[in-house]
């Protein structure tokens, strides 16, 4: 029988065989998920306390491996006071963790997007919302660490006068009106006195009486003209503030500082206003003293768990102006602290002598 002359050697197609496989387990060795074109993007890109923010991640795997049940874990923000979580199916929300778990399947080449909602509080001017986003596949030893930074800015006020390019605050009017007494009243009663001192504990009397009229007159507003509502708590968190002060002690250490930790909770709330949906954060009218301290303060904020609906006020001018305790509270004993400073100059002013020339 005559041989073919097109025959392939056998240990030639051998050879090649195995040049070709150990090309592929190389390939195979150095495959890996990369996931480092992942991104945390917001909107608005400019945020203002109050807003609603939504942050948009997109999961992406640029490598050249599968990565089955990749973990992905998001820190939310701290500053931020959650609203809802889209596009992430089977994710666990921890709120009072401030953290997202969850798993998704990403072939290479593939992205996975989901999105999720936080409302910067109304006074949160100059602190940072930063969402932290890890991924990580154990298996396969693929892991990325990303997030972003967004800056609050403080929102413009409309209220006021401007003068000079200052916009000053209605507070600012009253106060500046305060201050103006000083002069005038140094002016009717310096010829009884000759001094400046009662008269200055008068307008100070007065200047520290201010402050709790504008609070009066808020907390009065809120039982007459504000409208009641329901609203949805959608997170909760207790904010801490903490004030130093030195004491004076009499051994041989001196002063001692001491700090004053005061606990408020805040309250993201969701409502409706005419019909339209509106989502801001409040709790109190701000007159109400905080009792108990830390204790007092955890069963305050274990009353109002996230998902119950409760009644709540909000400011018909100004709808973002919402709470869920309204009227007067116990700040007002501090009004009594004046009381004997402004006796003491309206005695020195009464029953002085006028001085003769």
């Amino acid at each position: 029988m005559q041989r073919s002359p097109f025959r392939v050697p056998t240990r030639l197609v051998a050879a090649v065989f195995a040049i070709g496989l150990s090309a592929a387990s190389a390939t195979s060795l150095f495959a890996k998920p990369d996931f480092s074109q992942s991104t945390v993007t917001a909107t608005p890109a400019a945020v203002v306390e109050g807003d609603v923010v939504t942050f948009s991640v997109r999961v992406r795997n640029s490598g050249d491996q599968d990565a089955p049940h990749t973990e992905i874990d998001l820190e939310l923000p701290l500053e931020g006071m959650f609203v809802d979580l889209t596009g992430f199916p089977g994710a666990t929300i921890d709120r009072a963790a401030k953290l997202v778990k969850g798993a998704a399947d990403l072939p290479a080449g593939a992205a996975f997007e989901f999105q999720f909602r936080v409302v910067a509080p109304r006074d949160s001017g100059g602190h940072v919302l930063t969402p932290d986003l890890r991924i990580r596949n154990l298996y396969l030893a693929a892991d990325y660490y990303g997030g972003a930074e967004v800056v609050i800015d403080t929102r413009s006020r409309h209220d006021g006068v401007v003068l000079g390019g200052i916009r000053i605050t209605p507070a600012g009017l009253v106060a500046l009106a305060v201050l103006a007494l000083l002069p005038i009243l140094a002016a009717l009663f310096w010829r009884r006195t000759r001094s400046w001192r009662p008269v200055a504990a008068i307008v100070i009397a007065l200047g520290f009486w201010t402050v709790f009229g504008a609070m009066a007159f808020r907390d009065w507003r809120s039982l007459r003209e504000w409208k009641e509502t329901s609203c949805t708590i959608l997170d909760s968190r207790l904010r801490q503030q903490t004030s130093s002060q030195t004491t004076v002690e009499r051994d041989v250490n001196g002063g001692a500082r001491r700090d004053d930790t005061t606990y408020t909770p805040l309250l993201a709330l969701q409502y409706a206003v005419d019909g339209s949906p509106m989502i801001s954060t409040g709790f109190d009218t701000g007159s109400r003293l905080s009792v108990g301290g830390s204790a007092g303060a955890i069963a305050e904020f274990d009353r109002w768990p996230p998902g119950t609906t409760v009644p709540c006020w909000f400011d018909p001018a100004a709808p973002e102006d919402v709470v869920v305790i309204r009227g007067f509270g116990g700040a007002y004993f501090f009004a009594l602290l004046p009381i004997p400073v402004f006796l003491y100059g309206a005695a020195a002013i009464l029953y002085a002598r006028p001085r003769r020339r």
